[in-house]
């Protein structure tokens, strides 16, 4: 469900609240993780940035000078962060960087792709990242081809443009021009040509075409029914675990497996547009690439890596922290390795001492594992955590004068028991530690 990140995290309040799943199968931007969602459509590594190689490299053109353009939301916004840091690290200098964002729906595209057919005449291989989403796409194509700008001279490559945006319109000015997905309709095989002839028969339709965010959504539901069947029941805990490791083909010829940090392996391919309103595969990695929920390039985000505690090597029990987690290596307890992050972006990570665990007031050692050297975490628990006596709170970093403040939800407020606001928790490595409150 869902077709936006604006909508993903719109919603996803409610899913947590009422412990239920949402299998979202539209690309996205990452930097986020809940126990109750599944991410099937792309992450920053299986779309964007295996672009942004494809394009560097000899096949893609070489490309030296980039235009990062969006439209103005979260998951472009996001997206070109990633992007922009990833090409500084590459050795791009940040002159040869544009970044350009636009309104949903902006139709007057003349003076930006002036702009960009200026900036790409400087002598140096140009290309346009294109996060551009909705009907903004077909005006900004034809300005294109209006100023006479072709695709072999400035190519773009889209992470919104496929088969259902192409229908119906005309493909004239985007022939040539690139489409990155993990799924195109156009790739022979016959689980695909078997899909796209129910799809056709049900719609009464032999033209209807399929699309990316379709098998993506093809292959949730699959992995929910043997999550399900693995289960032996619709709980959704006893599925939120059970499908962790589940494998079911995908459409192209491959298997997707879900992993612990609710992403998906997926293959990524390059197309070119044709004049049909299809694809013709032009590049494809050799292989499946497991999604990464936190980007490898953000200064945040880069030694975070996503799971949860139950399904990666806690021993499964209610104490267990239930939110997105990183490693923290050298940790005594195997359980005590896994430690919450904020699931909107970076957080101070904190490992939640178990309610009746160890001494909370005496000596300030972590309930849990015993390590000397934690703090108090006064304002409540940081993250999003699952558990039995509280369920779902929404936890967030809060901006002030004087550095930060961690407020949380009320239903954490209203139950916090042993879990409360006064927890002791210790802090990866214990002079890494601060009080927050």
């Amino acid at each position: 469900g869902c077709w936006t990140s604006v909508s993903r995290k719109s919603v996803l309040p409610v899913f947590e609240k009422n412990n239920g799943l949402l299998f979202y199968p539209v690309q996205y931007e990452g930097e986020e993780c809940s126990h109750n969602v599944f991410y099937t459509g792309a992450a920053p590594n299986q779309q964007a940035i295996p672009a942004v190689d494809y394009l560097m490299s000899k096949d893609g053109g070489e490309v030296k000078r980039w235009v990062l353009a969006g439209t103005d939301y979260v998951y472009p916004r996001t997206t070109n962060k990633i992007l922009e840091a990833y090409l500084l690290q590459k050795g791009v200098a940040k002159e040869d960087i544009m970044i350009n964002y636009t309104p949903f729906g902006h139709s007057d595209w003349q003076s930006i792709v002036a702009d960009i057919k200026k900036f790409g005449s400087a002598g140096k291989k140009t290309a346009v990242v294109s996060t551009i989403n909705g009907d903004a796409n077909v005006p900004f194509y034809k300005e294109l081809g209006n100023q006479g700008i072709k695709a072999k001279d400035i190519p773009v490559v889209a992470f919104s443009v496929g088969e259902e945006e192409l229908a119906g319109i005309d493909t004239k000015p985007l022939v040539g021009h690139l489409a990155a997905w993990n799924y195109f309709q156009s790739v022979k095989n016959p689980a695909n040509e078997a899909f796209i002839k129910e799809w056709q028969t049900f719609t009464k339709n032999p033209k209807r075409v399929t699309n990316d965010p379709m098998e993506a959504h093809v292959i949730g539901f699959n992995m929910w029914v043997e999550a399900v069947k693995k289960a032996g029941t619709t709980d959704p805990n006893k599925v939120i675990d059970a499908i962790i490791g589940i494998k079911v083909p995908n459409l192209t010829g491959g298997v997707a497996k879900m992993l612990p940090n609710h992403h998906i392996t997926k293959p990524v391919y390059i197309g070119e547009v044709r004049a049909d309103g299809q694809f013709d595969v032009v590049w494809k990695t050799p292989g499946t690439v497991p999604g990464d929920a936190w980007s490898d390039f953000l200064p945040g985000s880069k030694d975070v890596e996503g799971g949860y505690a139950g399904e990666v090597g806690g021993d499964g029990g209610d104490d267990d922290v239930r939110a997105c987690a990183a490693r923290v290596p050298g940790h005594q307890n195997r359980s005590a390795q896994f430690i919450p992050v904020d699931i909107i972006h970076r957080a101070v990570a904190v490992h939640v001492a178990g309610g009746d665990r160890g001494d909370r007031d005496g000596d300030h050692g972590c309930g849990r594992c015993a390590r000397p050297g934690v703090e108090r975490l006064r304002d409540g628990l940081l993250g999003r955590e699952r558990r039995p006596d509280f369920g779902f709170a929404r936890v967030e970093r809060q901006p002030t004068d004087g550095g930060e403040r961690v407020s949380v939800g009320e239903s954490l407020v209203e139950h916090s028991g042993a879990a409360g606001k006064d927890n002791v928790v210790c802090v990866g490595e214990h002079d890494q530690g601060k009080e927050l409150g």
